[in-house]
């Protein structure tokens, strides 16, 4: 699940450097991510279900103390 996160952030990265040049290239590599980012979250809601963790929905509060949370401090360290 790392890597197919990291390979995520990569392929945005890289299509953003690309959209200078190449919309194209920029549109696939956005595609390639939405996608690899797409199955890391079956793997781990896959993840949750196996271990009985719960589940959040989209609009829980818990989920919206996250994202408020993930705004405020965007230096990964804060989550380390």
């Amino acid at each position: 699940m790392i890597q197919v996160a990291r390979s995520g952030k990569q392929n945005i990265a890289e299509g953003s450097a690309a959209s200078s040049t190449w919309r194209e290239t920029e549109l696939k590599l956005t595609n390639v991510a939405k996608a690899s980012l797409q199955e890391l979250l079956i793997d781990y809601e896959d993840y949750q279900r196996v271990r009985n963790l719960e589940q959040w929905s989209v609009n829980s509060t818990k989920a919206m103390q996250t994202r408020k949370a993930c705004k405020k401090h965007t230096d990964s360290a804060y989550f380390c």
